[in-house]
């Protein structure tokens, strides 16, 4: 007996939802996530001149050894804040936005079960309030398809003024020149507003990697404008970070070395 046309088209209309089903299942088990990439926080409150880390650890969840890669996609931050990226030992400039389990990044692939120190670090301008974005995507090479995307966000809130605030008891202001080479000078001011006649000051400069280079300022100052001559002659052209010190506050400030 024929078979209707009808039931014809059912029959096919079914074995190609069979057919796609199937596509479907061994595409999802063939391009599996292979990698966790899950922050502690998503959401961190700061204070003015201080850094905001954020911790995100990396996983290979896989049977196999996979090489990684994280992309700073969006870098949406008020004036005068940085962000950058540390990975396994090594931490990089905040203009690289990308990086990788590679030997260019001192880093190598993960093992099966394997998990690498990622982070973040945001560093707030001390005078700058507002929110701050970042955009991360994290992948493996071998399945570009194979991405996490995470936003994270930095808030430092408006504080009220009067006339003992110590936000806007100190001034650390931004090196000149900048970029530099080899020798800039870094000013900042101890004013009115610091209660006692005497402040203990601590002025010093770290490498990319957070390693201190330089002591410029270890003393007791009195109120007034300050000038600290910093040369780089022995060092090799990279970012760098000077840090002030005071009795209850840290203020800190990127500059570029040029050779």
């Amino acid at each position: 007996m024929p078979v209707p046309i009808f039931t014809k088209g059912i029959t096919k209309m079914i074995k190609n939802i069979f057919y796609v089903l199937a596509i479907f299942i061994f595409s999802a088990a063939g391009f599996a996530q292979n990698f966790t990439f899950v922050p502690d926080h998503t959401a961190l409150t700061g204070n003015a001149g201080e850094e905001v880390v954020f911790d995100i650890p990396i996983t290979n969840t896989s049977n196999q050894t996979i090489t990684l890669f994280v992309c700073r996609k969006i870098d949406d931050l008020p004036l005068n804040w940085y962000s950058s990226m540390c990975f396994d030992q090594s931490c990089f400039p905040s203009f690289l936005d990308s990086v990788a389990t590679t030997p260019d990044f001192n880093s190598s692939p993960l093992s099966p079960g394997e998990t690498r120190d990622f982070s973040v670090h945001i560093l707030i301008d001390s005078f700058v309030t507002g929110t701050g974005h970042v955009k991360l995507f994290a992948g493996d090479t071998r399945n570009l398809s194979d991405t996490v995307s995470i936003d994270l966000y930095t808030t430092v809130n408006a504080t009220s003024v009067n006339n003992d605030d110590v936000n806007f008891a100190y001034t650390l202001n931004q090196n000149y020149p900048n970029p530099f080479n080899p020798v800039t000078k870094i000013k900042y001011t101890i004013s009115e507003g610091v209660n006692s006649q005497w402040s203990m000051v601590n002025l010093k400069v770290y490498d990319i990697l957070g390693n201190e280079v330089a002591v410029l300022v270890n003393e007791q100052k009195t109120q007034g404008a300050y000038e600290a001559n910093f040369d780089a002659t022995h060092l090799s052209s990279g970012v760098y970070f000077y840090k002030l010190t005071t009795d209850n506050k840290i203020f800190t400030k990127k500059m570029t070395l040029i050779k």
